[in-house]
């Protein structure tokens, strides 16, 4: 990531057009742990401040209502976990290889979890964040242990997102 932002840095056409530096999917340990992982061994905010030092300003990928098996949030806090047909969570996200289940944006613990989550990383340096996979949170049968609209529910998720992010941090959500 460094050797391309000081390649941007120096080349004056690039430097000129560029003002976000985002980093995509790979730098966490698992979707639903969103910390560095081995890769990055000054943590996400060490590598906010290098980019902003540079002159830029620092963007993250995340996906943020997906959750693999092995994540924390699927082993320790299966009430963050949006619910199938049969009332318990289902696997119901599938790409690249990859299973997930669908953190529930509407339970109490997830709402917490986000604004952490995203209150952190726009405390670090972060002003752009790309947000990755989101239809899958309509995939829910329940959430927050009833059937909600989806128009709403996605609303209420981008909503409590940027409240964390604040008004002057870029959004994208996509897919």
């Amino acid at each position: 990531v460094m050797a391309n932002v000081d390649f941007i840095a120096r080349d004056p056409v690039l430097r000129k057009h560029i003002e976000y530096i985002t980093i995509d999917d790979g730098w966490q340990h698992a979707y639903g742990d969103w910390e560095a992982n081995y890769k990055f061994p000054s943590g996400m905010e060490g590598l906010a401040k290098k980019i902003r030092k540079k002159g830029f300003k620092p963007g993250l990928w995340f996906a943020p209502f997906i959750v693999e098996e092995h994540a924390t949030i699927a082993d320790w806090h299966d009430g963050m976990l949006a619910k199938g047909d049969k009332g318990i969570p289902g696997l119901p996200f599938q790409c690249m290889k990859r299973n997930g289940f669908i953190l529930d944006p509407a339970a109490e613990p997830s709402k917490k979890f986000l604004t952490d989550l995203f209150s952190r990383y726009r405390r670090w340096g972060y002003a752009y964040f790309k947000l990755d996979f989101v239809r899958h949170a309509q995939n829910a049968v329940f959430n927050a242990g009833k059937r909600l609209p989806k128009g709403k529910l996605m609303q209420d998720a981008f909503a409590l997102i940027r409240r964390a992010v604040g008004k002057d941090a870029h959004l994208l959500g996509c897919n």
